[in-house]
């Protein structure tokens, strides 16, 4: 199953790109930003999104927000994968008992 273009996903940065990390703080000292992305293997519209998202954050905030996302995904998956169980113990319910609503 692909994403579509809107849903694409950019990957995070890791730490060493953003916050008191020296990548972002090269940028804003004088490397060029091209030089940059280059080093850091993302392209110009990564790097201003990055930099716009995370910009202003130390880089335990970026690592602590990591962990929340991943939490949260994690979480979401869980809730799908109960709301098929729930879908699929209603249907087997509704088959055994047809009088029966949930």
């Amino acid at each position: 199953m692909g994403l579509r273009a809107k849903e694409r996903k950019t990957p995070a940065p890791n730490e060493g790109a953003l916050g008191s990390s020296p990548t972002l703080k090269q940028a804003e000292i004088g490397m060029s930003v091209g030089d940059l992305i280059r080093q850091m293997g993302i392209t110009e519209q990564t790097y201003y999104r990055w930099k716009k998202k995370y910009g202003g954050l130390e880089s335990d905030q970026v690592r602590e927000m990591k962990q929340i996302l991943e939490e949260n995904t994690r979480f979401k998956k869980l809730v799908a994968e109960l709301s098929l169980d729930k879908a699929v113990l209603q249907d087997v319910l509704s088959t055994k008992f047809p009088g029966h609503h949930s």
